[in-house]
């Protein structure tokens, strides 16, 4: 992860195209978080937007679907919901169409409103955002994030107190993400 950081950044240094910077940066922002340094992808987020002209459209939803986890992991819940809805408005105008990355971009914004809803103890606004996502992931071939989600899901069930649904739900998460050999989310 640090070798691409560091070639992404070289990317940065060689380019003042605002599109082209703002999709690196899109790119780096999850390099970034696995170090945790929110506020570093937060301010390369703003500095990438500002360059963007209106007609951006899906680049401006990229970097909005960033911030939302950025924000969500320092707790700025309010910040990562405005930022998480910014990126689904954004992604709204581009209605159905099938193309990997805006179903990717439409995961990433569903997950982080589905953990900043669970955060907010909005129940069914979790609920209806994990199922959110994990459709977009399986439509852009995010097989991780959708096995997840429904291992989210299963923590939603626990919630509530329907503790058959959310062991029926973790095990099928927990089984898949056996078989694709994806620890972290056996681990959770």
């Amino acid at each position: 992860a640090r070798e691409a950081e560091a070639d992404f950044r070289r990317a940065l240094e060689l380019t003042a195209d605002a599109p082209t910077r703002a999709d690196l940066v899109a790119r780096i922002a999850n390099s970034i978080f696995e170090r945790n340094a929110y506020d570093e992808a937060l301010a390369l987020i703003a500095e990438a937007r500002d360059g963007l002209g209106p007609s951006e459209t899906f680049l401006r939803a990229r970097l909005a679907a960033a911030a939302a986890w950025a924000h969500y992991d320092l707790s700025h819940i309010d910040e990562a919901a405005g930022a998480g809805e910014e990126a689904l408005a954004l992604l709204a105008s581009f209605g159905n169409v099938s193309w990997q990355s805006l179903h990717e971009t439409r995961a990433t914004a569903h997950s982080a409103m589905a953990s900043i809803s669970r955060a907010r103890q909005d129940t069914a606004g979790a609920i209806r955002h994990a199922q959110a996502t994990i459709d977009a992931a399986e439509r852009g071939g995010l097989r991780r994030l959708a096995l997840s989600k429904r291992g989210f899901l299963g923590g939603l069930s626990y919630d509530r107190g329907d503790l058959d649904e959310a062991d029926r739900l973790r095990s099928e998460a927990l089984e898949s993400a056996t078989e694709l050999g994806d620890s972290y989310t056996v681990a959770y």
